[in-house]
């Protein structure tokens, strides 16, 4: 009964997954990345993302994503206008990297809905059914289906940069009707045989695979984002009075290791309130696995 419910809700995120694992027999890494804010027991505003993709030798890749918004309560059916709407979104994205002597420009695009075809209701019920959490019931306001386009972009180059230690500073921007911003930002990494395609341990995409360095490796990182928020879908609705923040920022720490063969990826992620009437900032945790074949 259960693993029907699954394919009834999710079918559209299960023949992805399936397309992905059919690149298999090609070479390349395929990774899953998952935020979530159940390490904080606080499961409200930006709750879950996912991220699955695929990476060739080359830098290029696809990407399937899916996040989720909701407001602090969630036992209440009626709409809350004073507080986080209900908001997901599913997209699928191509993206590609271009190197230079000390840095890279990476461009992703991504096409998608918002809505219920987005799903997140579904994968969100299913999954605190799993784990006995409080169902959340007040998803019927969430904001309606919309056709969504973006396009990201990043320019990261590297400072100091050696087996041990390394300044990664970047600029930005997301570009398209789900949303408009200018980012930039910098990580700090400190470990043992840094490898170059260090900086992609959020859901949010920062490069592609690039020259791998084979050595097995593990460091930490800890780094800022600050952006400027022009427009967000998932923040603006007629029937909701919040008011959106113009600049928000990502405070990120973590802690990487891997090997030839898969890496594994903790971070621990401060994000700043993100409208006026928000009482606190967000925390989550993010994790990634990635496998080379």
């Amino acid at each position: 009964m259960l693993f029907r419910s699954v394919i009834k809700t999710n079918k559209i995120l299960i023949v992805l997954l399936f397309l992905f694992l059919s690149f298999s027999a090609f070479a390349g890494q395929v990774s899953i990345m998952a935020e979530n804010d159940l390490i904080y027991h606080t499961d409200f505003y930006y709750t879950h993302g996912t991220r699955i993709q695929y990476l060739d030798d080359a830098g290029w890749g696809i990407s399937v994503n899916q996040n989720m918004y909701t407001p602090i309560e969630k036992t209440i059916k009626e709409l809350i206008p004073d507080d986080r709407l209900y908001a997901g979104y599913l997209d699928i994205g191509i993206f590609d990297t271009i190197y230079f002597d000390n840095s890279e420009f990476f461009i992703e695009g991504q096409v998608g809905t918002t809505g219920p075809h987005s799903y997140a209701e579904e994968t969100q019920t299913l999954i605190h059914k799993w784990i006995g959490s409080v169902i959340p019931l007040g998803w019927s306001n969430q904001i309606p289906n919309h056709a969504t386009v973006l396009i990201i972009s990043r320019y990261t180059t590297h400072i100091f940069e050696s087996k041990y230690f390394s300044i990664d500073p970047y600029v930005g921007s997301q570009v398209g009707n789900l949303a408009d911003n200018i980012n930039c930002g910098f990580n700090i990494y400190l470990g043992y045989n840094l490898p170059s395609d260090r900086n992609n341990q959020r859901v949010i995409p920062f490069k592609g695979m690039g020259e791998i360095d084979w050595n097995p490796y593990a460091y930490v990182y800890a780094g800022v984002e600050p952006r400027l928020v022009l427009y967000s879908m998932m923040l603006e609705d007629h029937r909701f009075t919040i008011h959106p923040e113009s600049f928000v920022y990502d405070e990120n720490a973590g802690l990487v290791i891997g090997c030839k063969y898969f890496e594994l990826a903790f971070t621990f992620c401060l994000r700043s309130k993100e409208f006026d009437e928000q009482p606190k900032p967000e925390k989550y945790g993010a994790a990634k696995i990635s496998i080379n074949f």
